[in-house]
C-alpha cells in the first residue's frame, strides 16, 4: 500500500483520483487496526501484570462500606 501511494506521489497522479482515494483509505485502515491491537495488548498486559487489589486493600473498602466516616 505504502509502495501505491508513493508510486502515486512520484507520477504527481492528482490527490482527487479514486484509485489514489483508496489506497489511501486503505492503509489508514491498516494502520487503525494495528493501532486498536497495540491498545487491546496493552490492556491484557496491564490486567495480567498490573497492579491486583490484595485481601487487605478489599477487607479496607468492604469495612468502609459498612461504617462510612463520621461528618462534623
Amino acid at each position: 500500500m505504502e509502495k501505491k501511494i508513493a508510486t502515486f506521489t512520484q507520477n504527481n497522479v492528482d490527490q482527487d483520483n479514486e484509485d489514489f482515494k483508496k489506497a489511501k483509505e486503505d492503509l489508514d485502515k491498516i494502520y487503525d487496526d494495528i493501532a486498536n491491537g497495540i491498545k487491546i495488548r496493552s490492556k491484557c498486559n496491564w490486567y495480567e501484570l498490573g497492579e491486583k487489589s490484595t485481601k487487605y486493600f478489599l477487607n479496607l473498602e468492604k469495612k468502609m462500606q459498612n461504617h462510612p466516616p463520621l461528618q462534623n
